[in-house]
């Protein structure tokens, strides 16, 4: 690790010098809140002086005692969430006990406690003792409402964890759903799969809990009491993919989010401060056992779950021409199967108490969760008339595709034949993709294991309120992901494993007896996630690698031939299509397989159709990370000032093993067929035979765009061992005025270390010699020395004023509160992670295309994998290390290749690589707000909220995209004779346009930039009620624009992440992908009173039951509708639309967009930008209404409860994101729901 600079360093000493020395600070943190008050006498109003106040804790019996100063103020902090006794005496005064409910969900808020002694009868020589029963003050209402700051926040009790239904979408149940209950809080973008995990890549994992307050998902900072609980690799909750909880639900005491300027203690990312505070023992021995269960027999049919049956037929063309394989019909069978099949059951235990050691207890909570399912997946691919180039696929080759005249010969080469071997037939007519749909049933399982272990110890030290705590979570789960990504052929099985332990030292540092009260709490936690993606192969369609038969992760498959010839020149074929298998050629070994024909293939992307395989710059993934965090405050109350001073210091390890593209990927692109004309090539005109070149006509040249895979030249080694530290101080003061006006001010500076390989793998490469061979290369790497250089100008002030004033009473306040702050958020771990590719350790070709800008050549594949080079006079040598995946062969020197590359590739060698100048990601909150207390039930709240993001991450290509553009302009044919016959196969000429780069010697640099904004505006309304102790119930709604220029840092369901234009930018400015225009939300709890008169019958019916309901509605996310057509020949094939006319947006959810002309009239002129802009379509709304209901029987001191829960009470099909690419198969469709069908789950718990 690299020594920090002596400016830093003297920085971070005096931070420390003056965080050791001073006691200025406040005495509210993330696990504890306080009671503070003014005691006067009943009559005279006077204050009264050295009153003793004794708040106990009724769980605990734990007793803190105070007494009141001169103006009569008292103040006690650090005190765990819970129901507390405060008792007031005071000689010649009558004592005064109250009940109050302590919640430390609004930090920075302590719950005041008015008290009016009175005095003490004349014969009284005593204070009287008080009554023997003790109402609760109901102080739920009240202390919600915020009278110090001008943060926003909201939280939910222990009772509404349990009771409120969560689950509709997870399944297994996470506290996080609660926080979309909030104003101003909404879904996370729809991203590419169906699952929630913690997976690096699109389609798997989640984009985030929440999106707050139009900053994205991935910004929120997560704690368990008050401790790190994020993950630094991808931006979201340490979790797995069905725990996603750190720990049961049964075990939290409280769940609080603040969702807009935070007080200075809080920060690290820029939008929600999300902690959830577990549950500690009491001095009696209480728990549960529960269990819940569901299955598909209790569930709605999923809306695309097309139930068909496993029907097999034999193949035919969509006119009906029947295919046959070496002359028998060809069968496929229709896998949509029956209703999908889903059992869900989850069982647990928690349970609290003394350990027998004085004021020591313990609390403990296990669960365990498993699913047994099947998911169908549809998918697609190409017809078998699109198997062939220019839709010959069924018809041979009769005319020539460039000149019209009469041609004769089968659809494609043995190549192209090979890459749609791959591609399964379609099985599904009737499918959500017609002729084109492909369908499986696929496994769709998981279990997961969920423990948490607590124990607080209280204690005096020299008079002195102590206590110390240690919590233990553990989270062990796999889950089996059908599809990811969408994509054919990827199922994986995630298993993740998960540790969070931390340790709180609360102590009071100030005399018993004294009125200014001094706290200090230290805290040390450590945080690990581990997690691994197995293959699961498919083995009804693929076979095992020919040389890599133990490797996951590649894609093989029979090879079959397709040998359909026209009836003459001329004259299409309208009998049998035909294939043949194997390809024999007398005296050679018979060709059986793609890997055969092919070489090593790990994943194939034909533009418009579903991929094939996994994403192979992301898998095989493995990583573990680290986090350790070391946080100290002390506070101190002092007369109407709380000042708070602190420090937070974490340390990240962030260990991968993710070999980036070590096998091979070829896409094919569409774009349009460049004319040679005189030698030169121009765009077509509406007049030119087939101006558009599809990617499947391209696969069926055997010509593809990028033929792309990394060598390894060192190490055969792709682990990397990442390391940073977040040092982060604050300071603040919350000063009461006067009664009715609050001020807030604080200062938090952050600094975030660039981050290192522990090795120096990745900063060595940065000077390496073989640099001057790729001199491109270097003008990217910019002369640094670090990853990225860093950013430490990171100060983030805080401000917050509130009013209280009083114009309709002196019980119904009306509170005024206004705030600004600046939050800073991370550099995600997968950023680095990601360039770990780094030249010249790792060499990342492309042998898409072959350099043909002036004279044309015969199109074809060429695999990096199986390519051989003249290492020397003729001497031809393989590139890959023989019986290796992807190491570089050291036969072959460095310069001997890149000749090669510069003679015959274009632009072969990229890089993925941050910017040199990476400035944190920051924003700013801004609000006003308004709340009214009705009564003590009520309260209403109306706020306008903004937020501005600046630096946020982007991705981007500043050299342009990888693929050339594929010019074929001459057609002919050349005879094959195989031992089942002779046939005609066509040979395609072709040239290579490569993009406009402004960096020559040098392909794609994907880069990671902080370069990206965003603009929030909202209007927040709402209502928190407890009426008659029986209905308790909130409700919001927001009125909400998010602006941005990209959502995520990967691709998701509505957007690529990769802008149209990389060196404009221009149209990117537009909606969020999370941006959500209106959204209504519930949640109600509702005690069935019991009736006067009551019968027996009633009493049974009616006693102990309890109803609950959430409920939300929100207009649908935005998308965009993108081409799978390089219109702007920049390389990448993110082009967008140029006009809407045509295209009719429908207001159907299922199908949002109707396409009503050739889709070439929707594009832009040829090498112009699209004129429409991001996100200007969106999807359908989603309505997701949930129901609970309980009944308890009492079982003498204990008790028995029934549970059933009903989610998406109505089986609203909410539609996801439809199909947006304007030339694929279903397009402008909704091809999946993003909550499922109707559910019924049956829950039954066991209190003692």
């Amino acid at each position: 690790m690299s020594t920090p600079p002596p400016r830093l360093t003297q920085t971070c000493l005096l931070f420390v010098v003056l965080f050791m020395s001073s006691l200025s600070i406040n005495a509210q943190d993330t696990v504890t809140g306080g009671f503070k008050g003014i005691v006067r006498h009943s009559q005279t109003g006077a204050a009264i002086k050295g009153a003793v106040i004794e708040i106990i804790n009724q769980q605990t019996l734990v007793t803190s005692r105070v007494i009141t100063d001169y103006q009569g103020r008292f103040y006690q902090g650090l005190l765990l969430p819970g129901v507390y006794l405060i008792r007031v005496s005071m000689p010649g005064f009558v004592t005064k006990e109250v009940n109050q409910r302590l919640r430390i969900t609004y930090t920075g808020q302590v719950i005041p406690v008015p008290v009016d002694l009175d005095p003490a009868p004349a014969a009284t020589t005593t204070a009287p003792p008080p009554a023997a029963t003790v109402p609760i003050e109901d102080t739920d209402i009240r202390a919600s409402v915020v009278t110090t700051d001008g943060r926003r926040s909201g939280s939910f009790s222990e009772d509404e964890v349990v009771s409120l239904p969560v689950g509709a979408i997870t399944v297994t149940r996470t506290f996080d759903e609660l926080a979309l209950l909030l104003p101003g809080v909404a879904a996370p973008p729809q991203t590419l799969g169906s699952v929630s995990g913690p997976g690096v890549g699109a389609g798997v994992g989640s984009a985030g809990q929440f999106a707050v307050n139009g900053l994205r998902s991935r910004a929120n900072n997560f704690t368990v009491d008050g401790s790190d609980n994020n993950d630094e690799d991808i931006g979201v909750r340490r979790q797995g993919f069905v725990a996603l909880v750190p720990q049961p639900l049964e075990s939290i005491q409280e769940y609080q989010v603040i969702t807009l300027v935070a007080p200075a203690q809080f920060g690290r990312n820029l939008g929600a401060q999300v902690n959830a505070v577990s549950k500690s023992g009491s001095s009696k021995t209480h728990g549960a056992v529960y269990g819940r269960f569901n299955s598909s027999q209790l569930n709605a049919k999923d809306f695309f779950d097309s139930t068909e049956g496993n029907q097999t037929f034999s193949l035919t063309t969509t006119t009906g021409q029947p295919v046959l394989l070496n002359g028998q019909p060809l069968v496929v069978t229709n896998a949509s199967g029956n209703k999908d099949s889903f059992t869900f059951g989850e069982g647990g235990l928690v349970i609290g108490g003394p350990t027998g050691l004085k004021n020591i207890f313990y609390f403990g909570a296990l669960e365990v969760s498993k699913i047994n399912a099947s998911k169908e997946e549809q998918f697609a691919v190409p017809t078998i008339e699109q198997r062939g180039g220019f839709n010959t696929g069924a018809s041979g080759f009769f005319r020539d595709p460039f000149t019209g005249a009469n041609a004769f010969s089968i659809p494609g080469t043995r190549g192209g034949s090979a890459i749609f071997n791959l591609y399964p037939f379609p099985n599904n007519p009737n499918g959500i993709y017609g002729p084109n749909t492909f369908t499986q049933t696929l496994p769709a399982s998981g279990r997961s294991v969920v423990a948490s272990a607590k124990v607080d110890a209280h204690f005096k030290l020299r008079g002195r309120q102590q206590s110390a705590i240690e919590r233990y979570n553990f989270t062990d789960d796999f889950r089996e992901i059908p599809a990811t990504g969408g994509a054919i052929f990827s199922t994986l099985r995630a298993r993740v494993q998960t540790h969070n332990s931390s340790f709180f030292l609360n102590s009071e540092l100030s005399s018993p007896n004294s009125t200014d009260r001094v706290f200090n709490q230290v805290r040390f936690s450590f945080g690990r996630t581990r997690l691994n993606f197995e293959d699961i192969p498919d083995r009804q369609f693929l076979i095992p690698s020919d040389q890599f038969p133990t490797t996951p992760f590649l894609l093989n498959a029979p090879l079959r031939f397709n040998v359909t010839q026209p009836v003459a020149a001329g004259q299409p074929n309208q009998g049998p299509v035909r294939l043949i298998s194997p390809i024999s050629i007398a005296g050679i070994p018979s060709t059986t397989t793609v890997e055969q024909e092919l070489g090593a293939i790990g994943a194939v992307s034909m533009a418009g159709f579903s991929p094939l395989g996994v994403d192979v710059y992301n898998f095989p993934q493995r990583r573990v990370n680290n986090t350790y965090q070391l946080a100290d405050e002390v506070t101190w109350s002092k007369g109407n000032h709380a000042f708070a001073f602190g420090a937070d210091l974490r340390r990240s390890e962030l260990d991968s093993d993710l070999p980036r593209n070590s096998r091979p990927l070829v896409t094919f692109n569409s774009s349009p067929r460049l004319i040679l004309n005189n030698g030169v090539l121009r765009l077509p005109t509406s007049t030119d035979p087939n101006p558009i070149v599809r990617a499947e006509d391209l696969a069926a040249f055997g010509a593809a765009n990028n033929f792309l895979l990394t060598l390894d030249t060192a190490t055969a080694n792709d682990t990397t061992n990442l390391r940073f530290n977040q040092l982060n101080f604050y300071g603040q003061d919350s000063w009461r005025i006067n009664s009715r006006l609050n001020i807030h001010v604080g200062l938090r500076y952050e600094y975030n270390t660039p981050v290192s390989e522990a090795n120096q793998r990745i900063e060595n490469t940065f000077n390496d010699p073989a640099l001057a061979l790729a001199p491109g290369l270097r003008s990217f790497i910019g002369g640094r020395t670090r990853i990225y250089d860093p950013d430490r100008n990171n100060f983030a002030p805080r401000f917050g004023i509130a009013a209280t004033l009083k114009p309709f009473g002196p019980e119904r306040l009306t509170i005024l509160r206004a705030g600004y702050g600046i939050f800073y958020d991370q550099i995600l771990g997968a950023v680095a992670s990601q360039s770990r590719n780094v030249y010249p350790t790792f060499l990342t070709t492309n042998f898409g295309g072959l350099r043909a800008s002036s004279t044309p050549v015969t199109l074809s594949m060429t695999n990096p994998a199986r390519t051989f080079i003249a290492a020397a006079p003729n001497t031809f040598v393989p590139i890959q290390l023989p019986n290796t995946l992807n190491t570089y062969n050291p036969a072959i020197s460095l310069s001997t290749l890149i000749g090669v590359l510069n003679t015959n590739f274009p632009s072969a060698l990229g890089a993925t690589i941050p910017q040199r100048h990476m400035e944190m990601p920051m924003s700013q909150h801004y609000g006003f707000t308004v709340e009214q207390i009705v009564n003590r039930s009520l309260v209403l709240s109306i706020g306008y909220v903004g937020t501005q993001g600046r630096h946020l991450l982007r991705f981007t290509t500043p050299n342009q995209g990888p693929s050339s553009t594929i010019a074929p302009v001459s057609f002919s044919a050349f005879q094959l004779n195989l031992v089942q016959g002779s046939f005609q196969v066509p040979e395609i000429d072709g040239m290579v346009r490569s993009p406009n780069r402004l960096v020559a010697g040098v392909g794609t640099i994907y880069q990671f930039e902080t370069s990206a904004n965003s603009h929030y505006n909202s209007l927040q309304l709402e209502a928190r009620a407890r009426l008659h102790r029986q209905l308790t119930f909130r409700t919001s709604y927001t009125l909400s624009s998010t602006v941005d220029d990209v959502s995520d840092v990967f691709d998701l369901a509505g957007a690529f992440v990769l802008p149209q234009n990389s060196l404009t930018f221009a149209g990117e400015r537009g909606p969020a992908n999370f941006d959500v225009r209106h959204r209504f939300t519930y949640a109600v709890i509702y005690e069935v009173p019991q009736p006067k008169n009551k019968s027996a019958l009633v009493n049974i019916f009616t006693k102990g039951v309890q109803l609950a309901s959430t409920g939300s509605f929100a207009t649908g996310q935005p998308f965009t509708v993108n081409s799978s057509i390089d219109v702007n020949l920049d390389g990448n094939t993110t082009d967008r639309i140029n006009t809407t006319q045509g295209l009719v947006q429908t207001g159907n959810r299922q199908q949002p967009l109707v396409l009503t002309t050739n889709p070439l009239n929707l594009l832009a002129p040829f090498g112009q930008d699209g004129s429409i802009g991001r996100n200007t379509f969106r999807a359908g709304s989603v309505l997701e209404l949930d129901l609970a209901a309980f009944k308890d029987i009492s079982l003498a001191k204990n008790t028995l409860r029934f549970r059933v829960e009903i989610f998406n009470v109505t089986n609203r099909a909410n539609f996801g994101i439809p199909v947006r690419i304007l030339e694929a198969p279903g397009f402008g469709q909704a091809t999946n729901t993003i909550t499922p069908g109707r559910r019924i789950e049956f829950g039954l718990k066991y209190s003692f």
